[in-house]
């Protein structure tokens, strides 16, 4: 029994018959205890510690949340956002508040263009009543759509631009700063301060950092209802 000597006939018959045992004789019943306590009692314990452990690293493995549940579906934007976070929120400096409005002679494209910024993944895009003839922009979630989105507007600048955000989120500067550089690429600029029913309002500080970024108060909107009609349907 992995080496552990076991006791023969003859020295059980001694042991049982009330004979005076010899020192060697203790030694090899010492011996074979300790390895039944051993190989019963302990080795036996380790390996079942080591299978249960195995199995529940394997159930660890495989276990997932079902985040479309309901229960889930409020935290799934505070625990794992779907967009880039563009900055550290921190007041304006001098260099974003160039204006938004300051533009030179230069040809614009006669479409408008509608443009999503870091909204939901689940948003229903687009969110308002889109008017004939304006192009869909789509919704910047990455650092690559934002520079093709501004390459595009460098190439031909648009007369109408309307951007949507996200207003259940805190503005921050690297938001801010990409406001003001697709809105330099415009002729008119308007931003829809959207966001979902019961949701906590951020709405007065988007116009209080828009309105420092140099956005007209008649350029920002609360809801749909109050969008130009060269970009919304009625």
């Amino acid at each position: 029994m992995l080496g552990f000597p076991i006791p023969d006939a003859e020295l059980v018959r001694q042991s049982t018959a009330g004979a005076t045992l010899s020192e060697s004789t203790y030694a090899v019943w010492s011996a074979w205890l300790l390895g039944v306590v051993l190989c019963y009692g302990l080795l036996l314990r380790v390996i079942s510690l080591a299978i249960c452990l195995w199995q529940l690293r394997g159930a660890l493995l495989a276990l997932r949340l079902d985040i479309d549940l309901p229960s889930y579906s409020p935290l799934v934007a505070r625990l794992a956002p779907t967009s880039e976070n563009l900055g550290i929120d921190a007041p304006a400096t001098d260099d974003m508040l160039s204006g938004a409005n300051d533009h030179v002679t230069r040809a614009y494209s006669s479409e408008p263009v509608y443009v999503g910024i870091e909204l939901p993944s689940d948003t229903h895009w687009p969110v308002f009543p889109v008017a004939a003839g304006a192009q869909d922009g789509g919704v910047l979630e990455s650092r690559e759509q934002r520079h093709a989105l501004l390459d595009r507007l460098h190439a031909q600048p648009v007369k109408g631009l309307l951007l949507v955000v996200d207003a259940a989120q805190t503005p921050d500067r690297g938001t801010l700063r990409l406001i003001s550089e697709l809105a330099g690429l415009a002729r008119a600029t308007h931003i829809l301060l959207w966001q979902r029913e019961n949701q906590t309002s951020r709405q007065q500080t988007w116009q209080t950092q828009l309105a420092d970024a140099g956005f007209l108060p008649d350029t920002l909107h609360l809801n749909p209802a109050s969008l130009p009609d060269w970009i919304a349907a009625p």
